[in-house]
């Protein structure tokens, strides 16, 4: 068995399945033969003439009648439908659970009365894989527990945690290399009563959010009020080097203004500006020369005659 995606576009995908039988083209229409044949009077053979891909079959019926044991002397349902397409057998779940007066469920499996003449019959994850590897379907379904609609929340755990340990089950039976051995989603529909509590559940949450939400908003806005009141931001609990330091800039500030107004008044400014961008010495290439102009003979050997 072998599955490969072709291509995906958000949350679709288009792929292709291969089986033994054929090559299913995903996502596809699977044709309803639950005792083998499409009710009416379209036969297996038609399917062909309108490209169907996939055919599905009901474990529960077969089982029932003619029997999965008739059906294997046959050949398996290929030969006994007629149909060499793939085939995909459900796990008889849904029909069994549906009998809600005639089964009883238990972590084994489920014993049921036959819907056809009342004879008692058990069917578990390991009886669920043997009938539908004798029916030698291309697709087999592991044994699940159907839950009913509507479904409280307690009903649907139950249901959902025992249907993942019958797959384990299911895995741990199936044998048959030729055939894929898929799982079942379980999905389910609550009740009012309970959807009126996670209604509950979720205007609490919400009115929870908001809260938090006006209670930052009045925290920054207290924040924001001792900030304006207090722009040095000196509080009861301000360390002595702290303030020591403030007070140290806040009159080293107060100097520089002074000293600044200080030479605007004196015309400084000015001065000081002058000098700066005045040149170090005639050559400015030559720091070492401030104060003197650059006499490049000034070191030179003088003559006998001088």
């Amino acid at each position: 068995m072998k599955f490969t995606v072709i291509k995906k576009e958000g949350t679709a995908r288009r792929g292709v399945f291969e089986t033994v039988h054929g090559t299913v083209q995903t996502p596809a229409f699977m044709n309803v033969a639950t005792c083998g044949a499409i009710k009416g009077a379209v036969s297996s053979y038609d399917l062909k003439d309108i490209h169907c891909q996939v055919q599905l079959c009901n474990t529960y019926h077969l089982h029932l009648r003619p029997g999965d044991e008739l059906v294997k002397e046959f050949g398996g349902l290929h030969k006994f439908t007629g149909w060499d397409g793939p085939i995909l057998t459900d796990s008889g779940g849904f029909q069994v659970f549906s009998l809600a007066g005639l089964r009883k469920i238990k972590e084994e499996g489920v014993t049921f009365q036959s819907h056809l003449d009342g004879s008692r019959h058990f069917i578990g994850p390991e009886e669920s894989m043997d009938i539908q590897q004798k029916l030698g379907s291309d697709i087999c379904m592991a044994f699940d527990v159907c839950s009913p609609y509507p479904c409280d929340y307690n009903t649907a755990k139950i249901n959902m945690e025992r249907t993942h340990r019958w797959a384990e089950r299911c895995k741990k039976h199936h044998t048959k290399e030729d055939q894929a051995l898929f799982g079942i989603v379980q999905d389910v529909f609550l009740t009012k009563h309970y959807r009126k509590i996670y209604d509950a559940e979720d205007a609490v949450r919400l009115q929870k959010a908001l809260e938090q939400e006006r209670i930052e908003a009045e925290k920054e806005r207290v924040r924001a009020e001792r900030r304006a009141s207090n722009p040095d931001g000196i509080t009861a609990n301000t360390s002595k080097k702290k303030l020591e330091k403030q007070q140290r800039d806040q009159e080293q500030a107060a100097k520089a203004a002074a000293a600044k107004e200080y030479a605007a008044r004196k015309g400084i400014v000015e001065e000081v500006a002058q000098e700066e961008n005045a040149p170090l010495s005639g050559v400015s290439e030559r720091p070492f020369c401030k104060g003197r102009n650059y006499d490049p003979d000034r070191y030179a050997p003088k003559s006998m005659e001088e």
